[in-house]
């Protein structure tokens, strides 16, 4: 649940003043019980994103690796202190990768997270296809950002062969993930589209309306189905597009926003704006 890395640890206390935990809280939130005046609080984690196998790089707003923890000896075959004061765009696999890193971390300061599939380099120079996921925190009047780095599957989920992209979005409709394979779909590269929100790429007529259906279909926190909708290509033409929207819930029972399987139909004219 939590690190001792001393960058980003926090106090959490009850309104009563005792101390709850202190730590780094990992989970999206957990209620803890105050064993002096009995008031169950609700903590506020960092991220709904798992790090059990995958290691954290702490950096300043710079890029400066100023903290690690977790395995980072499995993942890039070296010790925490010889990575402690490197830029992170050394670990990139080359410059477009680490503008678009550099990019996310930029964008994620009021998003819940954000999420890319990247290409890095081990310490021996191999190649190593991680999920990186950003958090922009302030602590001490310093700005930080938080990529917990996972070791990125071969296939998302079962549900990915089945459609033609796959994104994650906010219960605003904010996108904070979109697999590699949306490029194809709509011309647009995933660092493109994350941080946006996805009225951005709708065509103009209609946006409004279709927002706020997104919106009241959103608050439903279950399962729902897109029978038609169009997105913007990066050409300028439209796509018709179907999806059925899953609710990523966390252990608590929270609603964290959506994960969109999306099937491209035909490709055609944008229609005249409004």
């Amino acid at each position: 649940m939590a690190s001792t890395a001393s960058y980003i640890s926090r106090e959490y206390r009850c309104s009563c003043g005792k101390l709850l935990f202190r730590g780094i809280l990992f989970k999206s939130r957990v209620d803890i019980k105050c064993l002096r005046c009995g008031h169950v609080q609700t903590l506020i984690g960092l991220t709904p994103i798992p790090v059990s196998d995958g290691c954290i790089f702490v950096s300043d707003k710079d890029g400066i690796i100023v903290e690690v923890t977790g395995n980072v000896r499995r993942l890039y075959g070296c010790h925490p202190d010889d990575i402690v004061g490197k830029h992170v765009s050394g670990f990139c696999a080359n410059r477009s990768i680490a503008e678009d890193d550099r990019e996310a971390a930029l964008r994620c300061g009021d998003k819940r997270y954000l999420r890319l599939d990247l290409e890095h380099l081990d310490m021996s120079g191999d190649p190593l296809s991680v999920s990186v996921s950003y958090h922009a925190i302030n602590q001490n009047m310093q700005k930080l950002v938080v990529r917990i780095i996972n070791p990125a599957l071969v296939q998302d989920d079962q549900h990915v062969p089945l459609c033609d992209f796959v994104c994650e979005v906010s219960e605003r409709g904010d996108v904070l993930y979109v697999c590699s394979r949306s490029e194809r779909c709509l011309g647009f590269r995933p660092i493109e589209i994350v941080g946006k929100n996805i009225a951005s790429f709708y065509p103009m007529r209609g946006i409004d309306r279709k927002l706020r259906q997104f919106e009241i279909l959103a608050r439903k926190a279950a399962s729902w189905r897109l029978p038609e909708y169009q997105l913007r290509r990066k050409d300028g033409t439209v796509v018709c597009c179907r999806a059925y929207c899953l609710p990523n819930i966390d252990e608590y029972g929270y609603l964290l926003g959506y994960r969109m399987l999306n099937w491209a139909g035909h490709t055609g004219n944008a229609p005249d704006k409004e």
